[in-house]
């Protein structure tokens, strides 16, 4: 559900936010449970614990670690089939469809990944919302082959890489309201006079600058601190 939460946040906050990356968000899921919503809707008021599907370990990922590790999670409910009980199976249906509602005025810049075979979150809804959203500024990949989980496929770490080459590629770093991204994901910069993006209103004169840097967000300010 978190692909498809972060797609929500970012339309709703979109004047914070300056772009997103989405891993397998859930668009389009298991037809059944999307035809039978009304039975789902009234399970969730009376008996909202009632499994109403299950989802499989194994089309997770392909990695049998990630897998054992998945059935037998603390924080989740353990064994091979996770239940879905009807509360979390109605708030999945009622998130897709602010999502799918979202398409058309979704304007912000974006990265959308998606596992071709992936079962749990169908790449036909991926696709449908690539397609429609208005964003001027968006990029669909495909992961041939993986399962849902991306980035615990023997090629995760690649997958990771192209979010973070798509990120530093729309990092833009202001040293005057402090309002920025890490300074080290930024390419080095020129001294050149611009509107800072944050809109701190402030016309600056931005000076040369690498290293790391750091987010200090305190109550009462925010600073950009350099080790």
């Amino acid at each position: 559900m978190g692909g498809m939460i972060a797609i929500n946040v970012t339309h709703r906050l979109a004047s914070f936010v300056r772009g997103g990356v989405f891993s397998a968000p859930a668009l389009m899921i298991d037809p059944v449970l999307m035809k039978y919503r009304p039975i789902v809707t009234f399970l969730q008021s009376f008996m909202p614990k009632f499994v109403v599907s299950r989802l499989a370990p194994g089309a997770m990922c392909h990695d049998p670690v990630v897998i054992e590790q998945y059935c037998y999670d603390i924080l989740n409910t353990p064994g091979v089939k996770k239940p879905v009980p009807a509360r979390t199976a109605l708030q999945l249906v009622l998130g897709i469809e602010d999502a799918i509602a979202c398409e058309k005025d979704f304007a912000t810049p974006f990265l959308l990944m998606q596992g071709t075979e992936d079962s749990v979150c169908l790449p036909k809804g991926a696709e449908t919302f690539f397609g429609t959203a208005v964003s001027e500024d968006k990029e669909y990949k495909e992961w041939k082959g993986s399962y849902h989980e991306i980035m615990n496929e023997d090629n995760g770490m690649e997958v990771v890489s192209y979010a973070i080459d798509w990120i530093n590629r729309h990092l833009v770093a202001c040293p005057v309201c402090c309002a920025s991204a890490p300074v080290h994901c930024v390419p080095k910069q020129t001294q050149e006079e611009r509107i800072c993006p944050f809109d701190c209103t402030q016309s600056i004169s931005q000076t040369s600058f690498s290293g790391k840097a750091r987010w200090d967000l305190s109550s009462e300010r925010r600073k950009m601190a350099t080790p």
